[in-house]
């Protein structure tokens, strides 16, 4: 059985769109001896209230409005003493000058687009998930300028009531959003969901799963794998919106069947689901019922990873994989691996070949209009060389003879 080996804490995350081009408003900055900007974190309660710390370490990004850029994308790093520059930063000369102060975490030097964690069971992989942003008004003090975060992506906490012996290997959402896009100086208004994966939660110790997915309406399907491969396909009749800020919850039972199922049944016997499930902040909540679906849900398991050299991150680039079959194509979105500098995406099945894609960062949607560069024809790999390294100043045709073992 897969566990999350954390006790959940400092749970906090956000996202900003592309401002490394905004040009500077013609503010004077104060001299090295100018106050220095100093900034401090307060967190809305996300109904645990072990959601609401930052941790030695986590990154932040800031950026300060008046009404252009005059900061813009400064990490601050959370240690014993609070938030820190790696350099003194200083507010402007012109105390009487209000700006817009934004901050979010986890910092990237690149900021464009949000993507969640396909598989969300480590500590890393789960608080890297939860998108969360700042907004505050500020003129140039001594005091640390507080920054109020709130949680922008939604909650989903599941209980699994397993009556059977074969335990729960995993726990996944099906066919949701959990990429999204905003502007940075008004994030929750222009907050934007796309794409479609499939999530795997992660097991906390009391028991219970958990995951963290874009904003959406949506009827979402679960999939509960046990130990032995047999596979449980539940879905909601009804759409549920699950809204920013929020967490849903959702009850399970599993219950035994009078006769042993066989370990790897093609169908497995009908089991009674019953769901009990509430959204936060609504006033009575809701109760659905998941009813046991017919319908397969793939869950991929195949990964392949591309590490695009300096040359392919330039610009806020994106990356994308294109797949072609006997019968057609397809277009798969790759996003953040837990390794840094690494992106992945899952291989669809009976994929015939396939190469990798530098995309516009201004656009969601994979086309050839939007590529921008590309590695030449590529064979699926099949061993256990399933990293892609694109080479130094190479644009684009890099060849099959860059697989590597990850």
């Amino acid at each position: 059985m897969k566990k999350f080996f954390f006790s959940v804490v400092a749970l906090v995350g956000l996202f900003l769109t592309s401002c490394g081009n905004d040009p500077a408003q013609e503010v004077a900055p104060a001299t090295k001896e100018g106050k220095e900007i100093s900034l401090q974190a307060s967190m809305a309660d996300f109904t645990r209230a072990t959601d609401t710390a930052f941790e030695q370490g986590d990154q932040i990004g800031l950026f300060i409005f008046n009404p252009e850029a005059y900061l813009s994308n400064v990490a601050y790093t959370f240690g014993a003493n609070g938030f820190a520059a790696a350099s003194k930063q200083v507010w402007y000369e012109d105390e009487t000058l209000e700006s817009q102060v934004v901050a979010y975490y986890p910092y990237s030097a690149t900021v464009g687009t949000f993507t969640v964690a396909a598989a969300q069971t480590s500590h890393a992989a789960y608080t890297a998930s939860d998108l969360m942003v700042a907004s505050t008004t500020a003129t140039p003090t001594e005091n640390a300028i507080t920054l109020p975060f709130q949680h922008m992506l939604s909650k989903v906490n599941l209980t699994v009531v397993n009556e059977t012996d074969d335990a729960v290997a995993s726990v996944c959402f099906a066919n949701v959003a959990g990429q999204v896009a905003y502007e940075v100086k008004n994030a929750a208004e222009t907050l934007k969901a796309s794409g479609s994966m499939t999530i795997e939660a992660g097991l906390l110790e009391d028991g219970t799963y958990t995951l963290i997915m874009a904003p959406q309406t949506v009827a979402p399907k679960m999939v509960i794998t046990t130990e032995s491969g047999q596979q449980y396909n539940f879905k909601v009749e009804n759409a549920v919106e699950f809204k920013a800020g929020t967490v849903s919850t959702a009850s399970v039972k599993i219950e035994k069947p009078e006769e042993p199922l066989p370990p790897t049944p093609p169908t497995p016997d009908p089991i009674e689901v019953v769901i009990d499930w509430t959204i936060a902040d609504w006033a009575e909540g809701e109760e659905l019922n998941f009813v046991q679906s017919e319908e397969e849900i793939v869950v991929p398991e195949n990964k392949i990873y591309l590490q695009p050299n300096a040359n392919w991150m330039v610009d806020g680039a994106r990356f994308a994989a294109y797949f072609w079959f006997e019968a057609g194509d397809a277009w798969v979105s790759m996003t953040a691996s837990a390794t840094a500098g690494i992106y992945e995406c899952e291989v669809p099945a009976g994929a015939a070949g396939m190469l990798f894609c530098r995309m516009n960062p201004g656009t969601t949607e994979n086309t050839w209009d939007n590529k921008w560069n590309q590695t030449a024809d590529l064979t699926v790999p099949t061993d256990d060389k399933v990293l892609y390294v694109v080479p130094d100043d190479v644009w684009d045709n890099s060849d099959n003879t860059n697989w590597k073992t990850l």
